[in-house]
């Protein structure tokens, strides 16, 4: 009989390569009561051919590995020999169509490696600002103030809601403080003017982080009402706008952001995380998936009521949040009132100290005390309004936050290991390292190689 003999050929267990060439073809027998499974085959010295070195061997269609030589007398060689069922049914196996589910050469990045540590690196941040025609949207952290009080000649419905700077209203307070402003039409108003006066008149002062100029360019300023009172101090009117029933602004615009995200599963959620800072509301979970082509951004603001609604779209301007919130602050007034006695008592108010120091000097001052000077006896305090508080000042603008996952090189590992495919596929279409699920080989052969061959295609084998 003829074998083929190779020296110097190695191979893995589990790998379907045959030697390339014929090797050296030589005549031997087989040892009495063999197998084909683990036959030994005897033969003489080849010339030429270092017999130790002999490491793999041919015979028919069926490749075998050499687990033993013995030298026997007579300068006889006795070769045990193994079968690799991998190679001899080569052609059966890479023409199977199998459930890949981790290969070297043909893998999907964004399916996760259970097997790999992600490891996590530090956020990165950068900011953007929203164009609004030539304006950028940024929260105004000077603002304005919406003033709602009973008037008699602006009133939708009784009530008047006037949009103010700072000035005037520092001088709305010094009116309301100086008894020579108000004090004559108090005497001359009569019992009208002690249930209608000035203070009685207001209804509410609320801020708001919007510019005073984006909402007034155009409009006409009016001369302050409250109640019957025309309000001036020293001979200079109050003025405000007037602000409609729906006096709502809009701004939209693109944030751009060059993303870590790209074909990596690592730079997916949940291992890459990233959150929009949208001011007087706070960080929002959104998937960088959804944004590799930017976010657009729409907010409407109320401007009577502080209320804002922010819409945050990603690719495809597919909506990917809606958010309700509240930007304004309410501003505190505060009274004391006279007792059943009658009487005329001064009166201070949160306002004053958002007129001479600021929204965030009239919150904390309101909240502190009542100033005044109480010219009567059992006078208590009345409030109007509440307290409240921004933390965003200190991020007035739109702005990203990533946190992204530092993407190590994977050849070592994918060769040996193969990454996630999970498709089924046929198996001559890959190369290198492939695990498969629930492999069945149909082969012309024994059921001893059948299962064999299944269970290495299921442990993880190489295709070479």
């Amino acid at each position: 009989m003829n074998i083929n003999i190779y020296t110097g050929f190695s191979k893995k267990k589990n790998s379907t390569k045959v030697p390339t060439g014929t090797g050296t073809a030589v005549t031997a027998s087989l040892k009495r009561q063999t197998s084909y499974h683990n036959p030994v085959f005897v033969l003489s010295p080849v010339t030429g051919v270092s017999m130790e070195d002999i490491s793999y061997i041919k015979y028919g269609s069926h490749y075998y590995f050499v687990t033993d030589i013995t030298v026997v007398p007579n300068n006889v060689y006795e070769i045990s020999c193994a079968e690799d069922p991998m190679a001899t049914h080569r052609s059966e196996i890479l023409g199977s169509s199998q459930y890949v589910i981790y290969s070297a050469s043909n893998t999907d990045p964004m399916i996760a490696d259970p097997r790999i540590l992600a490891e996590k690196n530090d956020y990165h941040f950068v900011s953007a600002k929203l164009q609004d025609g030539g304006s950028d949207f940024v929260l105004d952290t000077i603002g304005c103030f919406v003033l709602t009080a009973c008037s008699a000649n602006y009133g939708n419905y009784f009530v008047t809601n006037y949009l103010i700077d700072h000035a005037n209203l520092r001088a709305l307070a010094k009116y309301l403080f100086d008894k020579d402003e108000w004090l004559p039409n108090f005497w001359t108003g009569g019992l009208d003017q002690l249930f209608l006066n000035a203070y009685e008149s207001i209804i509410s002062v609320l801020w708001v982080p919007i510019n005073f100029s984006e909402v007034t360019t155009g409009a006409t300023p009016v001369v302050v009402q409250l109640g019957k009172d025309n309000i001036s101090l020293g001979g200079v009117n109050v003025e405000g706008y007037v602000l409609p029933g729906d006096a709502r602004k809009t701004y939209s615009g693109s944030l751009t952001h060059t993303w870590h995200y790209k074909d990596d599963w690592r730079l997916a959620p949940p291992y890459t995380t990233a959150k929009l800072d949208v001011p007087g509301y706070g960080l929002v979970d959104i998937n960088p998936c959804e944004c590799k082509g930017g976010i657009y951004v729409q907010t409407t603001v109320d401007v009577l009521t502080g209320d804002a609604l922010t819409d945050i779209s990603g690719d495809g301007q597919i909506s990917i949040a809606t958010l309700q919130y509240n930007l304004g602050i309410n501003i505190p007034i505060a009274q004391m009132t006279p007792n059943a006695m009658g009487g005329i008592a001064q009166i201070a108010s949160g306002i004053a100290m958002a007129g001479s120091g600021g929204a965030a000097a009239a919150v904390a001052g309101a909240a502190t005390a009542v100033k005044g000077t109480v010219d009567l006896f059992n006078s208590t305090p009345s409030y109007k309004g509440g307290l409240g508080g921004k933390s965003w000042f200190t991020m007035p603008y739109y702005g990203i936050k990533e946190r992204y996952i530092d993407t190590r090189p994977l050849n070592e590992f994918n060769t040996t290991n193969g990454q996630p495919l999970f498709k089924q596929v046929t198996l001559s279409t890959l190369s290198g390292y492939c695990k498969c699920e629930n492999a069945s080989v149909s082969i012309a052969g024994y059921d001893s190689d059948r299962d064999y061959i299944n269970n290495v295609l299921n442990s993880g084998f190489f295709i070479e």
